[in-house]
């Protein structure tokens, strides 16, 4: 359980910035149950690929949300 609660605190950051939006929601749901549905079936090479291209696709996400905040503050940050 101290593997999802660590997993939860990285992710609240992406959360606050502006995400998620109801395609996010959705495709984040069909990714989880597509790992399941693999774990379940045993097929958990497969299962551990859907899981890192989940985990990428989510870290570029934030990567994206992230720029783009900083992008529109701008002109608000210091830096001395």
């Amino acid at each position: 359980m101290d593997y999802i609660t660590d997993i939860n605190d990285q992710i609240r950051v992406v959360r606050e910035l502006g995400w998620p939006n109801e395609k996010s929601v959705t495709d984040t749901y069909e990714e989880h149950f597509r790992i399941c549905s693999l774990v379940l079936k045993g097929k958990l090479r497969d299962a551990q690929a859907e899981m890192t291209n989940h985990i990428r696709k989510s870290q570029d996400q934030a990567s994206r949300i992230t720029l783009h905040q900083l992008y529109g503050n701008r002109n608000t940050i210091r830096f001395d």
